[in-house]
């Protein structure tokens, strides 16, 4: 670990700093929207529409940073990002925020690709791991972090959007005093739908069910926290704690699965994030700590069914489509990201704010019986022939090149292009 961090250090600063004003933004217009008198099916929509920009984003990004190159790429996807979160108090109406926040995970998932192809170009094949891990952290800790900044400024002001726009611009920084070489070109080929389904239903259904309740919930969590009466600090607490768990239980979760069947785990995942769904559905309003813990819970299997998911795919693919295969599971996550703020915000608008969990507990039931359904269908992976469990983030397909499960050409690799060789 000692050798990894100085080759990557000042890159996953930036990026911290970057996930820490993306975390502040996407709670803080939630809520701002909720002050604004915005409907629930409103809300879902403006939320959604950072998902299907993101989508977009992974899909188009690669070409824009071929023709810039990395650091100007970096710059113009940074600009994108302040002008699309500055322009959020000036023009307070929701086609423009559906716009601005379309235009927002846009220059997010460019942001993403960018970083996440100098840590591959700067990734050996026997610290491929550890940087994945380090990459990983940093998403969970930034996002985490950023829900606290609410506290430090009134949401119906400017100061917090201002305050979003700067994290962003000040983490172009390390990218652009660096005098390193930019990576070369990177593969974002991906396999298609129907052959992943061929290869694994239940791989496919795991990562957009996962889409459909992570994109869910960070949404619609601030929403249903300031309509039960939760102050920001609250809601600040309430949303890292579920990303706690995610980052706490992925590994013992991921190990688990590599000494079971992984349908069974992901059974078990599915059954805690409907009992914590329910639980939470029944105790809103009636006590913060207890909701807390339950949003640990609810994260720690959440957040770990799209990476137990990816795990069960591998298990039938083989080594040298790994990444491939990913970057299709990726696009299926996406999707259900982009359809889930909004299908949550129906469940809210009819159930009021307790919908958002009945809607998480009907998406991972759903998920539950398709698991249970499949091990009807098709004999386990004996252990000795799976792929070992990796905990991945929900970024861009250019991270499944650092997983060390794939075929790795260290060859290929760019050698001159260390982020931390500043000027």
């Amino acid at each position: 670990m000692r050798k990894v961090l100085p080759s990557v250090t000042a890159l996953l600063l930036g990026y911290l700093i970057l996930v820490m004003g993306h975390g502040l933004v996407s709670t803080l217009l939630s809520l701002r929207a909720v002050v604004e008198g915005m409907s629930t099916g409103v809300i879902g929509l403006i939320v959604s529409s950072y998902y299907a920009g993101f989508v977009v984003g992974t899909l188009h990004g690669g070409r824009v940073i071929g023709r810039a190159g990395h650091v100007r790429a970096f710059a113009a996807f940074a600009a994108l990002a302040c002008i699309s979160i500055l322009a959020l108090p000036v023009f307070v109406d929701a086609t423009a925020w559906i716009v601005m926040r379309l235009v927002a995970g846009y220059a997010l998932a460019g942001l993403s690709m960018v970083t996440e192809s100098w840590l591959n170009a700067t990734a050996s094949n026997e610290n491929r791991g550890q940087v994945l891990s380090l990459y990983g952290l940093v998403i969970y800790l930034g996002i985490g972090l950023g829900q606290y900044l609410l506290v430090l400024d009134d949401i119906e002001g400017y100061a917090l959007f201002s305050l979003a726009a700067a994290l962003f611009a000040f983490a172009l920084v390390p990218v652009a005093m660096t005098r390193a070489t930019s990576p070369g070109g990177e593969d974002t080929s991906r396999f298609g739908f129907r052959a992943l389904w061929t290869l694994s239903p239940l791989g496919v259904v795991g990562c957009l069910t996962s889409g459909l309740i992570v994109g869910g919930f960070t949404g619609m969590a601030p929403v249903f926290g300031k309509e039960i009466g939760l102050d920001n600090a609250s809601i600040a607490t309430f949303i890292a704690a579920a990303l706690l768990g995610g980052f706490v239980l992925q590994y013992p979760l991921g190990r688990l699965s590599d000494r079971w069947d992984r349908r069974w785990v992901i059974t078990i995942s599915g059954i805690g994030i409907g009992l914590a769904s329910l639980a939470m559905a029944t105790l809103a309003g009636r006590g913060e700590w207890g909701l807390f813990a339950l949003s640990f819970v609810f994260g720690g299997f959440a957040y770990t069914l799209y990476s137990l998911s990816i795990a069960h795919a591998n298990d039938f693919i083989a080594t040298s489509d790994l990444v491939k295969a990913s970057a299709g599971l990726l696009l299926a996550f996406g999707i259900g990201a982009a359809i889930g703020p909004f299908a949550a915000s129906l469940f809210m608008g009819i159930l009021a704010p307790s919908g958002l969990f009945l809607y998480t507990a009907a998406a991972a039931a759903l998920c539950t019986v398709f698991a249970i359904r499949r091990m009807t269908a098709r004999a386990a992976v004996q252990a000795g022939e799976r792929e070992p469990f990796v905990a991945l983030p929900q970024r861009t397909a250019l991270a499944y090149q650092l997983d060390p499960r794939g075929e790795h050409d260290e060859s290929a690799r760019e050698t001159a292009s260390d982020p931390s060789a500043t000027g």
